[in-house]
């Protein structure tokens, strides 16, 4: 890919042609501020687009400087720019902030599905496509993805289109954790395939040093999700033997667009965080203080001599606590069954690669008794302090329901010495705090550390999944089908 930045200076215009040949997309960027030059950005963006190079090529707007008051929406620049008016080419205009890369990956992400698209080859009369089902044409000529031969991939090189519903990349550590989260598990245990962790970046990377890995594994293998994209229905298409997969895209101006994507192979990527889980409790219409999900919860900053009662002791609800009790809050931990609590590191390392090391060897039950003896080495008898063990060791509880075991940092300390208070379950909540089976108590928040849930069962249907096992062929071994599937398009939902 050829990227050429040509400057604005009306000396340098004349030149511009000399780039167009070969273009596949034009990307403007405007000055949201910039309200007198407006329209001088709109003749020039016109101006560009009668020239004959670059009659296949799509354009992208980026609206810069979105993070100022005075900012013109995106809106109100394509009123301004007349893009509604714009026919034979497909346009985008994206907010962006280019102090802070917001937006940024968005609008690139769109240019690459576009081009993507257009490269699409027919392999045994079905292709990837996707299929455009919008009434208006408020965006341009409605897209028709163009067909042409594919050059194989390489390997590590599979064709590919991904959806997210979010507006970018990491929505989850970005907009729904709190700022002192950190990884729980050594770097080596966490990194993506062929592409390790800085080796600078500290044993438990912080938030923003895992969004920056991220951020670097993105660009490293020009992986652009189409962002604001979220699935609806995903069946299989038995006579087709394609999936077909349905979606909605959130335009950044507000409107909405439906879609259809089409594919031979799913992958669905979601997790199992999609969802916040709260539950629900008697009184919670009448409690008169702060409520909220920990996926609303920042620092606790805004807690300074207030009694908060965090719902929940995994490791998320340990670490809040550990973050209130810096910023002179009053947490308590309410506890319904019991947790196990382990060191984050023993014997001069982590937990979790000692217990990786050992189950190589010994069975199950056998390592989770070490791990406990251990653990009671290192921290104690933690249900002298109201967290009690459940019945079954960590590992094996962790096979059984997938609860996770928590891994203290810090937050144990603080219940010995009573900086943390644990509490038994909530009954109920009252208009000035919760009530417990030994009394009640008062609080002014409530913070509820209570998990997430996975989203597929909403769109994915088991009828369809189970019948996508038994129609859809396996790939044999001969040459042919193997040629054939090095042409297949992945569609991922993430």
């Amino acid at each position: 890919m050829q990227v050429w930045d040509l400057g604005g200076q009306d000396r340098l215009r004349t030149s511009w042609a000399t780039y167009f040949r070969g273009t596949h997309a034009a990307i403007v960027v405007i000055d949201s501020t910039d309200r007198a030059r407006i329209s001088i950005m709109k003749d020039e963006l016109f101006r560009l687009l009668q020239h004959g190079d670059l009659e296949h090529a799509v354009v992208l707007v980026f609206a810069n400087k979105q993070d100022l008051k005075e900012a013109m929406s995106p809106a109100e620049i394509t009123d301004a720019l007349s893009l509604h008016s714009i026919k034979n080419h497909d346009w985008h205009i994206q907010a962006c902030c280019a102090l802070t890369g917001d937006g940024l990956y968005d609008g690139l992400g769109w240019i690459a599905q576009r081009e993507v698209s257009s490269m699409i080859s027919p392999q045994n009369g079905r292709s990837w496509c996707h299929r455009d089902t919008r009434s208006h044409h408020s965006r341009g000529r409605p897209f028709r993805p163009r067909r042409c031969r594919l050059p194989p991939p390489s390997l590590l090189s599979v064709p590919c289109i991904i959806l997210e519903r979010s507006d970018g990349i990491a929505n989850l550590w970005r907009h729904r954790s709190y700022d002192c989260l950190s990884l729980h598990l050594p770097k080596q245990f966490c990194q993506l395939p062929h592409h390790p962790f800085p080796s600078h970046f500290p044993t438990y990377p912080s938030k923003s040093d895992f969004l920056d890995y991220l951020h670097g594994y993105a660009a490293r293998f020009a992986i652009m999700p189409l962002f604001r994209c979220a699935a609806t229905e995903a069946r299989f298409d038995a006579t087709d033997l394609l999936w077909r997969v349905g979606a909605v895209r959130r335009r950044p101006e507000g409107e909405e667009e439906s879609a259809e994507f089409v594919s031979p192979w799913l992958v669905v990527a979601t997790g199992e965080n999609a969802e916040p889980v709260v539950p629900e409790m008697k009184g919670m219409e009448a409690f008169k203080g702060e409520m909220m999900h920990s996926s609303e919860f920042r620092n606790g900053a805004d807690y300074a001599g207030k009694r908060v009662l965090v719902v929940g002791c995994g490791n998320s609800g340990m670490e809040m606590c550990v973050d209130l009790c810096k910023h002179a809050a009053a947490p308590f931990l309410s506890v319904r069954s019991g947790a196990h609590v382990l060191p984050r590191e023993m014997l001069g390392i982590s937990t979790f690669g000692l217990a990786m090391k050992l189950v190589k060897w010994l069975p199950v039950r056998l390592v989770d008794k070490i791990l406990l003896l251990l653990a009671r080495i290192a921290i104690g008898d933690t249900g002298k302090y109201g967290l009690k063990r459940p019945k079954i060791g960590p590992l094996e509880l962790k096979n059984a329901t997938g609860k996770t075991p928590v891994l203290d940092v810090g937050a144990f300390p603080l219940i010995k010495n009573g900086s943390i208070n644990v509490v038994p379950e909530v009954e109920s909540l009252t208009r000035n705090g919760a009530k417990f089976a030994d009394g009640e108590m008062a609080f002014d928040s409530v913070i509820f550390a209570t998990g997430y849930r996975s989203n597929v069962p909403l769109w994915l249907k088991a009828s369809s999944l189970s019948l996508s096992l038994s129609c859809v062929p396996r790939v044999k071994t001969s040459l042919n089908t193997h040629l054939v599937t090095r042409y297949q398009y992945w569609l991922y939902i993430i």
